[in-house]
């Protein structure tokens, strides 16, 4: 912990430990879901060095690290899972053990931009912590968010993972709305995983608790993640916009208020 700020106290997260082990930055998927919002933050025009980002949520800092590493920006982020924050290190940004419902005054209306990045999806109320996050981001902000996507995907997988549910385009547009988002842009992604996650969710009726997330998340071997990372490639480049995909990545800026 010693090079973690301490804002507040540590607690108890819904999120599998198991999770940020597997979660490297050569796993095909975290590749994959960083390249989306690469793609979406060159395309609005979202990068900048002189801009300051929060992640909220930031788990072992994997995204902290590729945001610094490859587009050159300032992240910091917070977390309450110590095992997750442990895990962090040779980052410029700050990382925080931080509740954002404290409000620290220190972080309010700080950041020109947020990420919520499969976080909201374990939130009971993800409304009100989606309000409560916009409190750190500064008048008209930019909001990045990614979610897993699609109910009918909800599996074993979701549930040891902590999830409380999925979404469609249309309900995280809702949400986005109802706390004070505009949304820029939501797009699906991970159009050629939907038939991978839907046989994960029969395979894993028959796999115990205990293994469901190394089973559901971790390739099985090298060549399996080079494969993986080959449709990446294939998908980005041929499908700018999916009509549907097993996540889910909205840009948004926050409201001015009246």
């Amino acid at each position: 912990m010693s090079n973690i700020i301490v804002l507040s106290s540590a607690e108890q997260v819904s999120m599998a430990d198991e999770w940020f082990d597997i979660a490297t930055a050569d796993h095909f998927w975290m590749e994959w879901r960083f390249r989306v919002i690469e793609q979406n933050l060159i395309r609005e025009s979202i990068m900048g060095s002189d801009k300051q980002f929060f992640e909220i949520g930031c788990g072992h800092g994997q995204f902290m690290k590729q945001g610094e590493s490859r587009l050159k920006m300032a992240i910091d982020g917070c977390d309450l899972n110590v095992f997750a924050l442990d895990k962090i290190n040779s980052i410029s940004g700050h990382a925080y053990m931080y509740n954002i419902f404290d409000k620290h005054p220190d972080m309010l209306n700080k950041y020109d931009g947020i990420f919520l990045l499969d976080v909201i999806e374990h939130i009971d109320d993800d409304a009100a912590f989606l309000r409560t996050a916009l409190d750190h981001a500064k008048e008209s902000g930019i909001v990045i968010i990614n979610v897993p996507a699609l109910s009918l995907l909800f599996s074993k997988y979701d549930t040891a993972a902590g999830h409380k549910r999925r979404y469609s385009k249309e309900s995280l547009q809702a949400l986005l709305l109802q706390v004070g988002i505009e949304p820029i842009r939501i797009q699906y992604w991970g159009l050629s995983l939907l038939p991978v996650v839907w046989v994960r969710k029969i395979y894993l009726k028959f796999v115990s608790a205990h293994e469901v997330i190394e089973k559901g998340f971790k390739p099985g071997n090298t060549l399996i993640n080079k494969i993986f990372k080959l449709l990446m490639k294939i998908e980005l480049r041929v499908f700018a916009n999916p009509i549907l995909g097993t996540s889910l990545i909205a840009i948004g800026r926050k409201r001015s208020k009246l």
